[in-house]
């Protein structure tokens, strides 16, 4: 074997394989673990120094694709606070595709980290996995994704600023993507493709799905602050502007 090969080379510790992953288009390399398909990043202050002194266009990008079955990748709790202290946004490529943290979400959800590390994970979902009526609304062909950032046990759902997530399609054209809630409604969510990559944006994680835009029924988001889900006239009113019957008068009023 060449000294590469031998760098690149898995060892086992415990049963768990341990190697090295490219950060910064290689520029770095991150000696990580991998069990169960969570990848946990060794990242001492003196690798995340590096990582930043090497970074281009203000962006840490670490590439854990090439990690089979990995879903996640874990790095501690000060690596993410000191990447954000450079103002930079931070990229994780995995199997299933990428999540890039903005230079303010990095900020955001720094500052809400429970625990020792923080998780970053892009999970492939099962539709059998799925409630009676969230398989309703997903068809056979779809895409469908777990997104989420966790920290001492727990999710981090909401932040300041946005994920830009990239997921490899060849499935049916055209494609969207939709939000899907634990009632099985469908929310649609701006996309654009790509280099065979769907693109889209975030600021609440949760389950998503990515599919042929059929016009499939979705969930009406109610434009009209002086019309509440309580009144008797709401589902009028949904039915109305959902068949395009009517639009309101402006300034946020039906």
């Amino acid at each position: 074997l060449t000294d590469k090969d031998k760098q690149a080379e898995p060892r086992y510790t415990g049963g768990v394989a341990s190697a090295a992953i490219p950060a910064n288009d290689g520029s770095v390399s991150i000696n990580y673990t991998e069990s169960n398909g969570s990848v946990s990043l060794e990242m001492s202050d003196k690798k995340v120094q590096e990582l930043i002194d090497k970074s281009v266009g203000g962006v840490a990008e670490i590439d854990v694709s090439g990690v089979k079955n990995a879903t996640s990748a874990e790095m501690p709790k000060e690596a993410l606070a000191a990447l954000g202290d450079a103002d930079l946004a931070v990229t994780i490529e995995l199997p299933a595709g990428s999540i890039t943290l903005n230079q303010e979400a990095v900020d955001s959800i720094a500052g809400q980290l429970k625990g020792d590390k923080v998780s970053v994970e892009l999970l492939p979902v099962k539709k059998e996995s799925l409630s009676d009526t969230q398989k309703q609304a997903v068809k056979a062909n779809d895409v469908i994704l777990d997104i989420n950032i966790r920290s001492g046990g727990q999710k981090i759902s909401e932040f300041k600023g946005e994920l830009e997530i990239q997921i490899p399609y060849s499935g049916p054209q055209p494609v969207a993507v939709w939000y899907l809630n634990e009632a099985g409604e469908l929310e649609k969510v701006n996309c654009s493709f790509a280099n065979g990559r769907v693109i889209f944006h975030l600021n609440h994680l949760s389950l998503y799905v990515l599919g042929q835009d059929t016009g499939r029924q979705e969930k009406w988001t109610n434009p009209f602050s002086d019309v509440k889900e309580k009144d008797w006239f709401y589902s009028a009113v949904k039915f109305a502007c959902e068949s395009k019957l009517m639009n309101g008068v402006g300034n946020d009023l039906f």
